[in-house]
């Protein structure tokens, strides 16, 4: 995402949270909030080089110009997570944000139940980073898990592992939009998982003659990082071979989400 410096500049305060739109943020926030999108720096008692939390707020913004970084950050302030436990209204940071962004030809809008930048992303500079797994699968699918910030949809033919239930209990206590679309069948229905007093889900029933089922194996989140592989989401998984491939790729990602949302409205 690039954004020109006259936009940087009107952004700086929305993300300091002095326009009362967006929890405020001391120093010590800022700093945190910066080095969870790729800053390195310390605290120690006043911002570096001396600069006024609006300065430094538009400095950081600065520096992760023309990054997929500043999608990342944009989208994190206007999310769920980042309005828990405050009685701001994320709308009106939106309307306030898409107010500057759409002269640039972006926009925040409202995918999934998370707000997303749409937009000229193809001039965001993103890293592309591919990493195929064979072991420890599960531990893998938790971790990527643990960093999604928005929503995390998953298309699976079977799903009976707890472990990866309760994971996801937890990303949807913290705000997340998660929906799940499996197979319905016996496996599914004697798993013991009660999916449908959590979450939004879909069991999708057999199709034509010869009952044909949908094999699919892929999680999208946050419309940037795909799972997809040969492993389904159950116990038994664990002990056969099997094979993942973890894509951060917002192009791929969103391709797998218009599949997803094909599959759910079918």
């Amino acid at each position: 995402m690039k954004l020109t410096a006259y936009s940087i500049q009107k952004l700086k305060e929305i993300i300091s949270g002095d326009l009362g739109l967006t929890p405020y943020q001391s120093g010590s926030n800022l700093v945190a909030l910066f080095n969870s999108f790729g800053s390195r720096e310390v605290y120690n008692g006043s911002l570096p080089d001396g600069l006024s939390r609006n300065k430094y707020a538009e400095k950081k913004l600065l520096e992760i110009n023309e990054t997929d970084n500043l999608t990342k950050i944009i989208e994190f302030i206007v999310s769920p997570a980042y309005f828990n436990g405050s009685e701001l209204d994320a709308k009106e940071a939106v309307h306030f944000i898409n107010q500057i962004i759409n002269e640039e030809k972006y926009n925040l809008s409202l995918i999934g139940g998370a707000y997303q930048i749409t937009g000229n992303i193809a001039e965001a500079k993103q890293e592309v980073k591919n990493q195929v797994h064979f072991e420890q699968i599960q531990k893998q699918i938790l971790a990527e898990l643990d960093k999604a910030r928005f929503t995390i949809w998953i298309a699976v033919a079977w799903f009976t592992d707890p472990v990866l239930f309760s994971k996801l209990i937890e990303k949807k206590k913290q705000g997340l939009n998660v929906q799940i679309l499996i197979i319905n069948d016996a496996i599914n229905s004697r798993s013991g998982i009660d999916f449908e007093s959590h979450f939004q889900i879909i069991r999708l029933k057999p199709t034509g003659y010869f009952g044909n089922i949908t094999h699919h194996k892929f999680c999208v989140i946050d419309l940037e990082r795909v799972i997809n592989g040969s492993y389904n989401w159950t116990v038994k998984a664990q002990y056969n071979d099997e094979n993942i491939t973890i894509m951060e790729d917002r192009r791929v990602a969103q391709e797998f989400a218009e599949k997803f949302l094909a599959i759910k409205t079918e």
